[in-house]
């Protein structure tokens, strides 16, 4: 008595058949159907279902990149006896210096002729780089802030 096992492969579904093939008669037969991997479906907001994980994954591996090339370039600085070893005298030194950095930016877009850009300008996207700034007009008094 030989029993052969069919089955049907499908994206969302898989059927089965076994069939006895002395008696030439199916023995069971069944289907599993599987949930739509989509939220949904057919629609202009299709998006898988796994797509707010692979989200949070990426944002999670790119602040993980972060730290560690901040980590490095603080060990760097370190080996080459530009920063202190102890990470109190680190953030010490940090607090001292803020004030002085951004004393010696404002200088430095003043001698540039450029107003020190204190935010993102009206209509621009946090983060992007100080060249892309548009001047601000001179009317807006930021010209000179920190001199």
């Amino acid at each position: 008595m030989a029993r052969i096992l069919g089955l049907d492969l499908g994206p969302n579904s898989i059927g089965w058949a076994l069939v006895d093939e002395s008696e030439a008669s199916s023995v069971a037969t069944g289907v599993r159907v599987f949930p739509e991997g989509l939220e949904n479906f057919d629609t202009r907001k299709e998006k898988s279902l796994n797509e707010q994980r692979r989200v949070a994954r990426g944002m999670r591996r790119q602040i993980r990149r972060r730290a560690r090339r901040r980590l490095l370039l603080r060990q760097g600085l370190v080996e080459a006896g530009l920063l202190p070893a102890d990470p109190t005298e680190q953030a010490e030194l940090m607090v001292a210096l803020t004030p002085r950095v951004m004393e010696l930016m404002g200088r430095l877009f003043d001698a540039q002729g450029r107003d020190f850009p204190l935010g993102p300008a009206p209509g621009q996207t946090p983060g992007v780089p100080f060249k892309s700034i548009p001047p601000a007009p001179a009317a807006s008094g930021l010209r000179g802030a920190f001199t």
